[in-house]
């Protein structure tokens, strides 16, 4: 809402400013001639920003806490591009696995099979189904985008990714990968996956992030002398289960 105010008055800045920062608002004060009522609209549009933002770091402390505790979730943190949101959303959405026969049950409960189109006896597919759960779909599409964006090289979905990329368009290749994180995530909450041999660099990042989502002293509340042994402790868990 602030910065649309400020577009529509012709306003932009050529660095990004931080409205978390005092000096961020006197930036917005100081780059118009504002009236006094014109001010005191954008400092409470600041304001309520300011509030949604501690607002969400407080739900998401909640929600790390939970991921914490919850094993599905923890095993989740394995693969590429979920994180403590898109993790939480999938558990909390797909509930008992078990009741998805196979990984195209999964998929097409999230909404993310394609549409099939019948000309006589022949078929073929068509963009993606509108039903579903749009929410989890637009979380899933994130991390298909910091799996293209982040993932080793080397990375089996990466690669498929890039291909289709190329082959077709980032778009479609978004939907793809998506959809293939879904197959992986049936087959992880199932217990199909093989043992860690090691915990990876990338796992034991989303771990200190998660402990830093708690806090310290929640996390001493928790029995976790600091955040080295949090991840010491869930990256023993990863090791013993599949």
């Amino acid at each position: 809402r602030v910065w649309a105010w400020l577009n529509e008055h012709g306003i932009v800045f050529k660095k990004q400013i931080s409205l978390k920062k005092e000096e961020g608002r006197q930036k917005v004060f100081e780059c118009y001639n504002w009236t006094i009522q014109q001010k005191q609209l954008i400092s409470l549009m600041i304001d309520d920003y300011l509030l949604a933002l501690k607002k969400r770091n407080e739900l998401k402390k909640i929600m790390a806490v939970e991921v914490t505790e919850n094993p599905m979730m923890i095993k989740l943190l394995r693969l590429y591009g979920l994180r403590l949101v898109t993790v939480y959303a999938l558990v909390a959405i797909i509930g008992d696995i078990s009741r998805f026969r196979n990984p195209k049950k999964l998929v097409a409960y999230i909404g993310l099979n394609p549409r099939v189109n019948y000309s006589g006896i022949n078929g073929f597919n068509c963009s993606i189904s509108k039903n579903g759960r749009k929410d989890l779909k637009a979380l899933l599409t994130q991390s298909a985008q910091a799996i293209l964006n982040f993932a080793p090289n080397d990375h089996a979905i990466y690669k498929w990714g890039w291909k289709l990329a190329f082959r077709k368009n980032k778009n479609i290749a978004l939907t793809g990968v998506a959809r293939k994180l879904v197959v992986a995530v049936w087959y992880l909450l199932n217990g199909y996956f093989t043992e860690l041999q090691s915990i990876p660099d990338m796992v034991k990042l989303k771990f200190r992030k998660l402990a830093s989502n708690i806090g310290k002293e929640i996390l001493r509340d928790m029995g976790y002398k600091n955040i080295t042994n949090f991840v010491e402790v869930k990256g023993d868990f990863l090791m013993t289960v599949t």
